[in-house]
């Protein structure tokens, strides 16, 4: 069986490595995945329907990577033994989080973004305060970015202007799709001169998801020029965490 790394040990090999470093890594990892997409894993909302599931396996392997680093993220804090070392992790995850925003990596971003923004985490008013004011406006204005508010408005124009390679936030787009899919009609209906009707093929909403599946697509063939570690992408493949709960207990006893 294929052994797992504890959140302390990954960190404690990780230290010695740039924040930079770490993200690129994590981008490697994650943009592998996204390249795998296929679109037809993007139609008829199957990621989300229990029987259709199975057509979306590559967007069911993001999801779960994306909550396993946030939960990882969050854990790698809470496990530090002492006040400054989780402060210290605190504001090592923010530099992480701001490489990948470097990289144009909004994706993974959104998953590091979620790990600091658990209840958790959060609630570490202490260490929190303890943190560089400078690191706290930096993280701010990350989740003002990656906010939902009017659509991703902020996010959208930002994704517009970036240059590839780039790793967009897949949960936009899939929330595009579904409001596609659950907004138009599958079929419209045409009357015909001798006061028949007929249905045709609502080829608009055909229209309207390919634009966003093509969106999705172009992404994918320009991949990020960065060498891989081979032993990071393993630890990184392979590392353990707390659940939400362990979590928020662990964090009362701080």
């Amino acid at each position: 069986p294929t052994a797992t790394v504890s959140p302390v040990a990954l960190w404690h090999d990780a230290t010695s490595l740039r924040a930079r470093t770490l993200a690129e890594q994590l981008s490697l990892i994650d943009f592998a995945l996204y390249r795998r997409v296929r679109p037809s894993e993007l139609l008829n909302t199957a990621w989300q329907a229990r029987r259709l599931k199975y057509r979306a396996p590559t967007l069911a392997a993001l999801a779960k990577r994306s909550t396993a680093i946030s939960f990882w993220v969050a854990t790698v804090v809470l496990t530090q033994s002492t006040h400054a070392q989780r402060v210290h992790m605190l504001r090592r995850f923010i530099d992480v989080a701001l490489a990948l925003r470097e990289l144009s990596n909004f994706h993974t971003l959104m998953a590091v973004l979620a790990g600091l923004g658990t209840s958790a985490v959060h609630r570490l008013r202490r260490h929190w305060a303890a943190v560089p004011k400078r690191r706290v406006r930096a993280l701010a204005a990350l989740h003002e970015l990656m906010q939902p508010h009017a659509s991703h408005a902020a996010y959208r124009a930002v994704l517009d202007d970036t240059p590839l390679p780039a790793l967009p936030y897949v949960g936009v787009h899939l929330t595009d799709l579904t409001f596609i899919e659950d907004g138009c009609k599958k079929y419209t209906k045409r009357e015909l001169d001798d006061g028949n009707s007929v249905e045709l093929i609502n080829f608009d909403k055909c229209r309207k998801a390919a634009r966003v599946i093509q969106e999705i697509s172009q992404y994918q063939n320009t991949p990020y020029n960065i060498t891989a570690i081979a032993y990071l992408q393993m630890e990184l493949l392979r590392f353990t965490f707390e659940s939400e709960d362990d979590s928020y207990k662990h964090s009362l006893e701080i």
